[in-house]
């Protein structure tokens, strides 16, 4: 029997491949060439999967829906990157992460060109639904990709970096809507959502490595994680694996909630104060601009420092999340909330990253799309959960003091999981 996964502090199972010969790293020219790749695919997700909200407008006028029914059709969007999460990344192990990773890519892009063409809310439904399924596939994959093919020193950073499009996508939303669809219609905006990752497929064909890479070749004493095959790995939940994977995928619930409550609630809760809604969405944008930053910055210090930054920034987050509750409408608002989108959206990027560390490369797309897939869960909860509590009189104040101690919880949660003792052996 052999070990199928340690805790964070350890990192995931190692051992030698091919008679003590390993493919080398991606490193140089290939690794700016592959993240960066990676990065714009990663925009064009966070593009596509924002752009209905961003023609809401029209959209509902030209399509005759109801506030009800263009709800639906954006939570069907976050349903189905939710349930895409889980299962691209669990093909993607099984058939490989290259060619899942193109499969996805082209399928997003197909399903932004049918949503440009719909003609009811039912399409519409249906066609975000579909098209969310294959958005959620991408960032497994990606993530997976980079932790296995890129040298110890900078998989986080890489990680990171590339999650950080899911910001720059829905920044690139505003500006396509803002200077598209007044000249050309909503549907301009899905045509041009549709045709990008088709015509980054190609290249991403080319820079992308094969899941079985010949070549260089480093020694055995530079050990790699676990390759494909192993049949005793296909599950989460076999053997001492069980308590690891509920203590992240509970960090990563929990932890989406002061990060979503600001992302569907921040706009108009500024707006309620009397700021403009250019002020609104000004906050929202440096919100989601100071998680990027920080997601980045995270994944450097993980790198070097490992799991233990992430009580660090859990508590920063937490009194920036607490700040930004207490400053809403003053002119600091836009500030504070850069602050707090640097430490809580960093890091829960981060805690994504890091989860796939946890597992043997044989199943770490599956590891990290279903920890995505619950995180999902958590953003789509979060939002209701607000407007529940501010429906019952409760303010923005406790709202954001709510958040904060979610953020302390979610960042202790996720310390067990990094103390956790090695797994025992699979069944």
């Amino acid at each position: 029997m052999t070990s199928t996964v340690r805790s964070l502090a350890a990192g995931a199972p190692l051992e030698p491949r091919g008679g003590g010969l390993v493919p080398a790293p991606v490193h140089g020219v290939g690794l700016v060439l592959l993240v960066g790749g990676l990065l714009i695919a990663q925009i064009l997700d966070g593009m596509d999967l924002n752009a209905l909200s961003f023609v809401g407008g029209v959209v509902r006028k030209d399509l005759v829906l109801t506030r009800a029914m263009f709800g639906a059709c954006i939570g069907a969007a976050s349903l189905g990157t939710a349930a895409g999460a889980a299962l691209f990344g669990a093909i993607a192990d099984r058939f490989g992460r290259r060619r899942t990773l193109l499969l996805v890519v082209l399928m997003f892009g197909c399903g932004a060109l049918a949503t440009s063409q719909v003609q009811n809310v039912t399409e519409l439904l249906v066609m975000r639904c579909l098209t969310g399924v294959a958005l959620g596939g991408l960032l497994p994959i990606s993530s997976a990709l980079l932790l296995g093919n890129i040298a110890a020193a900078a998989r986080l950073t890489a990680v990171t970096i590339v999650c950080a499009g899911s910001a720059g996508g829905t920044m690139l939303a505003g500006f396509v809507s803002s200077s598209v669809v007044p000249h050309f219609g909503w549907r301009a905006m899905f045509i041009v959502g549709g045709l990008a990752p088709l015509v980054i497929a190609p290249l991403l064909f080319l820079i992308v490595p094969s899941d079985r890479k010949a070549g260089s070749v480093i020694g055995s004493a530079e050990r790699a994680p676990m390759g494909h095959g192993r049949s005793d790995d296909a599950f989460l939940f076999r053997g001492g694996v069980w308590p690891l994977t509920l203590v992240l995928w509970t960090a990563m619930f929990i932890g989406a909630f002061p990060v979503f409550v600001s992302v569907g609630w921040l706009p108009s809760l500024v707006a309620a104060k009397g700021a403009s809604m250019a002020q609104a969405a000004v906050s929202l944008s440096v919100f989601s601009i100071g998680g990027a930053v920080g997601g980045i910055v995270a994944g450097g210090l993980a790198d070097r420092f490992g799991y233990r930054v992430i009580l660090p920034m859990a508590l920063a987050g937490a009194m920036a999340t607490a700040l930004l509750g207490m400053s809403i409408g003053g002119s600091s608002t836009a500030l504070i909330a850069g602050g707090a989108g640097f430490f809580v959206v960093g890091l829960l990027n981060l805690m994504g990253a890091l989860v796939g560390r946890a597992y043997p490369d044989a199943i770490r797309g599956l590891a990290i799309g279903a920890s995505l897939a619950v995180m999902r869960i958590g953003a789509a909860t979060a939002p209701w959960a607000a407007g529940k509590l501010l429906d019952l009189g409760g303010g923005a104040r406790l709202l954001y003091i709510l958040c904060a101690v979610a953020g302390i919880v979610s960042g202790l949660v996720f310390m067990i999981a990094a103390r956790l003792p090695r797994a025992d052996t699979a069944p």
